[in-house]
């Protein structure tokens, strides 16, 4: 689930990306920046996984080794076992208990897709607003938000 893309032929060099969880990460950043491009992970939940694994933040994701790296997989795919606290997870509210309650990348993606066919099948107020494309978090609809429609008044043409 990681690979190392190497920047020169020595091995004391960092690393100029690192692929964890199909997202390609800028060996320059540091710790949370980096953790911060994965989709579902923010800035939160990747300090508190710098303190399980004792890490400084600023040190930079290029320098680490995989060790660390192969303990950030297994933190990110058994959240549960992990000490970070239940509220920071993303999927709390889930029918099915799982211990899957944190999903980051490609599952949180499907997951949010399964959910909107979902809300579509159930023929809720939302699922509705979701199919016909308009805004379903109560926002105001009569003047924002009209995706390419002609705007303003057409006038007649004078003879």
């Amino acid at each position: 689930l990681y690979k190392f893309y190497k920047r020169g032929k020595l091995a004391s060099q960092p690393e100029r990306f690192i692929r964890i969880l199909n997202t390609n990460i800028d060996g320059s950043y540091n710790l949370i920046k980096g953790m911060k491009c994965i989709k579902g992970i923010g800035l939160r939940f990747s300090q508190s996984l710098c303190n399980t694994l004792n890490k400084c933040y600023y040190m930079k994701i290029g320098s680490i080794k995989e060790k660390t790296l192969s303990k950030i997989l297994f933190i990110l795919n058994s959240i549960h076992k992990s000490k970070i606290p239940f509220w920071l997870h993303n999927c709390r509210n889930n029918l099915k208990p799982s211990p899957l309650n944190h999903l980051c990348s490609g599952r949180l993606e499907s997951q949010t897709k399964n959910d909107i066919e979902k809300e579509c099948k159930l023929r809720s107020n939302r699922g509705i607003r979701y199919s016909l494309g308009l805004k379903h978090r109560g926002q105001h609809t009569k003047t924002n938000g009209r995706k390419g429609r002609t705007l303003g008044v057409i006038r007649k043409k004078k003879k």
